[in-house]
């Protein structure tokens, strides 16, 4: 019992007697003060450690020939009749910029998976265009395409 009159026998700063709980209440302050000042001296050192934004990887790139122009790359979502659910379909429109006739063969690569090509129906003359429409695997949008066109 004796601790327990030395508690609230201490006086604090204004001259009043203070119990066990006042000290307490004190400390709990002191620690809140310590927590919130390591918080903000924690978070100015995140905020100056911070990384350099990652470059986004290219969502298409091509590896084309000599005498061919890729003029147009879509793709999209659609039903095709043997199939329950709609897969990716790619439309690529090449152009012969060459003086000579030639034909071109296409192939589409979506995110990684094996690779689907389609030749163009008759040789391209000088200066044409032609669409090829290629279907693919996948049951969603493709988030890279790689498109090759060779002779």
């Amino acid at each position: 019992m004796d601790g327990l009159k030395k508690w609230k026998a201490m006086v604090n700063w204004r001259g009043k007697e203070k119990g066990l709980a006042d000290g307490m209440y004190r400390m709990g302050l002191k620690a809140l003060w310590v927590f919130i000042l390591s918080f903000f001296v924690g978070i100015g050192f995140l905020g100056c450690s911070t990384l350099p934004a990652k470059p986004a990887e290219q969502a298409i790139s091509y590896d084309l020939t000599d005498g061919v122009e890729v003029t147009k790359v879509s793709f999209y979502m659609k039903k095709p009749r043997d199939l329950p659910h709609p897969v990716c379909w790619v439309d690529v429109s090449i152009q012969n910029i060459s003086s000579s006739e030639q034909s071109f063969l296409v192939l589409v690569q979506v995110d990684d998976e094996p690779g689907v090509s389609l030749r163009t129906k008759k040789p391209l003359g000088p200066k044409k265009e032609d669409t090829l429409s290629l279907i693919t695997i996948k049951d969603r949008l493709p988030a890279r395409l790689a498109v090759v066109v060779t002779h």
